[in-house]
C-alpha cells in the first residue's frame, strides 16, 4: 500500500514538473524560481528576458511550491538538477514558507556546479544563509562606483534613472563575495560562489534600468554565470580605437559635470527658498512700517493738538499774571491814596485846630 502511494506521488510529481513554461528552444536552459508577487509583464522581468533572449537562452519557470514538492519527495535533488540540463538557476522571490526547500535546492545546484543568480524584488532574510544580508537604501539619479574587475570590462559608468535602488547587499564574514558596483558602503552587484558553483546577486531595481553601462554589466554577469566568452576586448576597458577611448573619457567628464550641475542646482534652489523666505519677511516688515507711519501721523496730529492746548494755557497764564499785576498796582494805588488821605487829613486837621486856638 505504501509502495503504491509512493508510486502515485511520483506520478503526480512527474506530471506537475512536466508542465513547465519554456521560452525559446535553445539548448542553454535557465530555471527561474518565482513566487507571488510575480508579474510576467513588469519591466524588470521583460528586461531580464530580453537579455537572455539576445544570448540565445531559453527560460523554464517553476514556482517555489513546486520546488518544495520536489525537495520533499526526492531524496537527492542533485540528480534532478543535473537531469534538468540547466546552466543557471535564478531565484527571483520566495515566500518564507518555502525558504528551507528552495535553500536546499540552491545548495544542490552548488554541489553539482550549476550557477546561481539572485534577483530579489525586495528585502528578504532568505539570502542570509548564502552569506549576505540586505540593507535598506534609496539611490537614484546618480552614477555608482564601478570596481576594477574582469566582469567590468567595457563598463565605465552605471546608475539608475527611472528606478531607484531600494536595497544594497552587505556580505557576511566568512563568505567570498566580491562587489562589482558599490554605493553608500553596500554592494549593488556582487559575485561569488555557492558551493562549487558561480553565483551573483543584483540589487532591486538596478537591473531593471538600462542606464549608462548597466546593460553591458548585466550581460557580462550573465555570460560569466553561463560560462560564455565575455568578448575580445582586453581587461577593463578595451577599445577598438583611441577615438572611442577619448569619447568615453569625455563622457565620464560630462557625467561628472552633470553631477556638479545638479549639486549647483540644488544649492540654488535652497538659496532661492531662503531668499523667498527673507523677501516674505521683508514684505511683512514693510507692511509694519506702513502701519507705524500711519500711527506716527496720528500721534503728530495729537501732538499738534497738545501744543495748541499748551499755548492756550501759557497765554492764559500770562493773562492771569497781568490781571494779578493790575490788582497789585490797584492795591498799591489804593494804599497810597489812603496814606495820602490820612496825611492830608491830619495836616489839615492840625492846621484847623491851630487856627481856632
Amino acid at each position: 500500500m505504501m509502495n503504491m502511494k509512493r508510486v502515485c506521488l511520483l506520478l503526480v510529481f512527474i506530471m506537475v514538473f512536466s508542465c513547465v513554461i519554456v521560452s525559446g528552444g535553445s539548448s542553454v536552459r535557465v530555471l527561474l524560481i518565482y513566487d507571488p508577487p510575480f508579474t510576467y509583464g513588469n519591466k524588470e522581468y521583460e528586461y531580464f528576458k530580453s537579455v537572455l533572449s539576445d544570448l540565445g537562452v531559453s527560460i523554464v519557470y517553476k514556482g517555489a511550491w513546486e520546488v518544495k514538492l520536489l525537495v520533499d519527495e526526492v531524496e537527492s535533488p542533485e540528480v534532478w538538477v543535473s537531469g534538468g540540463g540547466y546552466s543557471l538557476v535564478v531565484v527571483s522571490w520566495v515566500r518564507e514558507a518555502y525558504w528551507d526547500a528552495v535553500k536546499e535546492f540552491v545548495r544542490a545546484c552548488g554541489r553539482v556546479g550549476v550557477s546561481v543568480l539572485f534577483l530579489p524584488g525586495a528585502r528578504s532574510g532568505f539570502f542570509e544563509g548564502f552569506g549576505f544580508g540586505m540593507v535598506p537604501s534609496l539611490l537614484s539619479n546618480e552614477s555608482f562606483t564601478v570596481v576594477r574587475h574582469n566582469l567590468t570590462r567595457g563598463v565605465w559608468a552605471v546608475g539608475v534613472d527611472d528606478f531607484k535602488v531600494v536595497y544594497t547587499f552587505l556580505p557576511r564574514q566568512g563568505f567570498e563575495w566580491e562587489p562589482l558596483v558599490v554605493s553608500d558602503g553596500g554592494g549593488i552587484v556582487i559575485v561569488g560562489r555557492v558551493g562549487y558553483s558561480r553565483a551573483a546577486a543584483i540589487a532591486p531595481y538596478f537591473y531593471a534600468d538600462d542606464f549608462y553601462d548597466n546593460g553591458v554589466l548585466f550581460r557580462n554577469v550573465l555570460k560569466w554565470l553561463l560560462y560564455m566568452e565575455l568578448g575580445e576586448e582586453p581587461e577593463y576597458g578595451g577599445w577598438s580605437s583611441l577615438v572611442f577611448k577619448n569619447l568615453t573619457e569625455a563622457r565620464l567628464r560630462l557625467l561628472e559635470e552633470v553631477d556638479g550641475l545638479r549639486a549647483e542646482r540644488d544649492r540654488l534652489l535652497n538659496e532661492t527658498a531662503r531668499l523667498k523666505a527673507e523677501i516674505e519677511a521683508l514684505g511683512n516688515l514693510t507692511e509694519r512700517l506702513r502701519e507705524l507711519e500711519n500711527e506716527t501721523l496720528v500721534l503728530k496730529e495729537k501732538l499738534k493738538e497738545c501744543e495748541s492746548a499748551q499755548r492756550a494755557l501759557e497765554e492764559s497764564a500770562v493773562a492771569s499774571e497781568e490781571v494779578r499785576l493790575v490788582y497789585r498796582l490797584l492795591g498799591v494805588a489804593v494804599g497810597v491814596g489812603l496814606a495820602v488821605g490820612v496825611v492830608v487829613d491830619r495836616f489839615l486837621f492840625r492846621r484847623k485846630f491851630r487856627g481856632e486856638s
